[in-house]
């Protein structure tokens, strides 16, 4: 074709332009223009629907604030602080009867002067937690090492409701208990996390979480005391877009 000619040859005749510019349209030609050149474009695209691969993301020292929030619970000694797996970041008190948190994670006191601090009220954004109902997150804890879970277990729960029917239990001495309480040793009237309980939760975007809660003290000492600044929280997840952590 003349135009392809024209396109690829290096050395074009004037008469050959003079022809194609006034036999062939404008908007005819314009249209050959963006066929030569989307046929030599790379037609390698991206799938958008490409499931999140898994990434496992540390926080370190997140303390809520004394007083956020300080209230809307009468059974916590002070305020909360809300965090999104999704968006992988602490989320505003303002969006608390919204579905854009997963998990609530509360201010501590000292246990050993502050009684309420000894049950611990780890809550997941599903149930009467949200004020509005508008909670979507489902969780439950599995009793495994962190690093040895690869996929997301069947069944999960979304009625986080009353205290004695927590997802992640408040209660701080067994049985049953997630957060441990030391009445005795070196570590006397301090808390320690599980290092053989996970939380697995599903996020209102349907990303799978495995969740492990490290430390509660501030630098998330291996030893700490009473003396130790605590309501740090220090903890690991990985997020998986579909079941599988692999």
């Amino acid at each position: 074709m003349l135009f392809t000619q024209l396109i690829f040859r290096r050395n074009v005749n004037r008469t050959d332009v003079k022809f194609f510019t006034k036999t062939v349209p404008l908007v005819l030609r314009l249209l050959c223009i963006l066929l030569v050149l989307s046929s030599c474009s790379n037609s390698t695209t991206v799938d958008p629907a490409t499931p999140l691969q898994p990434t496992t993301k540390l926080v370190a020292n997140l303390k809520p604030d004394s007083l956020a929030g300080v209230g809307r619970f009468p059974f916590m000694s002070g305020g909360f602080i809300l965090y999104s797996f999704d968006k992988d970041t602490t989320v505003s008190l303002a969006d608390f009867g919204t579905d854009q948190w997963d998990i609530l994670l509360p201010f501590m006191g000292n246990p050993l002067t502050d009684p309420r601090s000894r049950a611990v009220h780890v809550m997941v954004n599903s149930g009467n937690v949200n004020p509005n109902r508008l909670g979507k997150t489902q969780a439950i804890i599995v009793d495994s090492l962190f690093d040895n879970i690869s996929v997301m277990p069947s069944t999960l729960r979304n009625d986080d409701t009353a205290t004695a029917q927590r997802i992640v239990p408040t209660t701080v001495v067994p049985p049953g208990n997630f957060f441990t309480y030391a009445f005795s040793g070196a570590q006397i009237h301090t808390l320690s996390a599980p290092t053989a309980r996970t939380i697995m939760l599903r996020t209102a975007s349907g990303n799978s979480i495995k969740l492990q809660i490290t430390s509660i003290y501030q630098n998330a000492v291996s030893a700490p005391t009473i003396a130790t600044p605590i309501g740090f929280y220090t903890f690991r997840y990985t997020k998986s877009g579909t079941s599988s952590f692999r």
